[in-house]
């Protein structure tokens, strides 16, 4: 089994042990099938969204995984881009060789300005079209929070940082986890109980109705949501070359000048520089044309511009600003060439004078590569 989430997924304010993931691992150990080689790959990253895992979450979770929990729904914005690089990590995963299961695990928050309903309510949409089971831990809560506000502190108060209105805290955790295992509980007794019975037909198989047939399903549709529809078109799943400052091995630079490794809080590492003019280069392999960058987008650490081009083409270069207006600090992706040829280029990204911070701040953070 593996995880994909944010710092929900990654534990934050709870401990190791606490987590969901943690908890679902333990109890289908003890009440479904107990096996030494049962595993949980966890595959969180703090900070981070669909944007992200939709490219690189390969460099985190093994091709052979039999089941993912897919919990993303307050790392994501409520927009259009955010169902588009959803619906590409599910595409991704249920296509992997070993064909796992996938179900989407939704928590919530309630400190964002733009209301309780956040990403998770865009990826109910892909969920549906790609028949995949979601796990809604709002639903059980909000009612008992409408009715009586002091329930903030059972859900998100938390020994290290107190009321944090967007981590869930242990007993939010423990709650998603049982919800989980008592759905599961649910499917593989209907599946495999002794009141399982093979289905009963009043009509011969050869004669069974269109809608009744199994063919095509389980299967991956040929066409995303957003295309339209026509009788030839496979949208083909891609496999894109990513690595990042919390890869094995981590992303190293081929040459540096004052940029540095920073081990920042919650195991977010990043490539940083603030001094304007100093590069930092790295070595990409090329399959189809694309380069492109994870960097930091935030409103409170000071951050500036980057100018980032492939060889020596920086006159066709892209600066990447990374501060913005939202009230989150998450990584996002940057298109840097899409007319690359195949095979070794070099990646360089220069400190930009001038920033779009206020505060006049110029740092930037770089957290991967992604080339295909």
């Amino acid at each position: 089994m593996g995880v994909i989430g944010g710092s929900v997924s990654a534990g934050h304010g709870v401990k190791q042990n606490e987590t969901f993931h943690a908890r679902i691992l333990q109890q289908w150990n003890n009440n479904f099938f107990n096996h030494r080689r049962n595993t949980m790959i966890d595959s969180s990253k703090p900070a981070t969204g669909s944007d992200y895992f939709s490219l690189c979450f390969r460099e985190m979770l093994p091709d052979n995984v039999d089941l993912v929990f897919v919990e993303l729904s307050i790392n994501d914005f409520r927009e259009v881009d955010a169902a588009i690089e959803f619906e590409t990590l599910v595409r991704s995963l249920l296509s992997l060789p070993s064909r796992p299961a996938v179900v989407v695990l939704s928590t919530f928050a309630l400190m964002f300005s733009e209301g309780i309903s956040t990403g998770g309510d865009i990826h109910l949409g892909v969920a549906e079209y790609y028949d995949i089971p979601v796990i809604s831990l709002r639903n059980t809560v909000l009612p008992h929070l409408m009715h009586d506000y002091n329930v903030e502190n059972n859900i998100f108060w938390n020994e290290r940082d107190g009321l944090d209105l967007r981590h869930i805290n242990s007993v939010g955790h423990e709650l998603l986890a049982d919800l989980t295992t008592a759905w599961m509980r649910d499917v593989i007794c209907e599946e495999f109980g002794p009141d399982a019975q093979e289905e009963e037909t009043d009509y011969d198989l050869e004669e069974r109705p269109w809608w009744q047939t199994t063919e095509g399903l389980g299967e991956v549709p040929r066409l995303r949501m957003t295309q339209q529809w026509d009788h030839d078109t496979v949208d083909r799943v891609k496999a894109p070359i990513c690595i990042s400052t919390t890869s094995d091995p981590r992303l190293s630079p081929a040459r540096v000048d004052g940029w540095h490794y920073e081990e920042a809080t919650s195991d977010k590492m990043y490539w940083t520089s603030n001094i304007s003019g100093k590069q930092i280069a790295f070595r990409v392999y090329v399959e189809t044309g694309t380069v492109g960058v994870f960097y930091l987008r935030s409103m409170r650490q000071g951050l500036g511009n980057a100018g980032c081009w492939v060889d020596n083409k920086r006159e066709f270069g892209t600066t990447v600003v990374g501060y913005w207006r939202y009230p989150v600090s998450i990584a996002q992706y940057a298109l840097i060439d899409d007319q690359v040829e195949p095979g070794w280029h070099t990646l360089t990204c220069e400190i930009l004078p001038g920033t779009a911070d206020p505060a006049e701040g110029n740092t930037f953070k770089l957290i991967g590569i992604v080339s295909m």
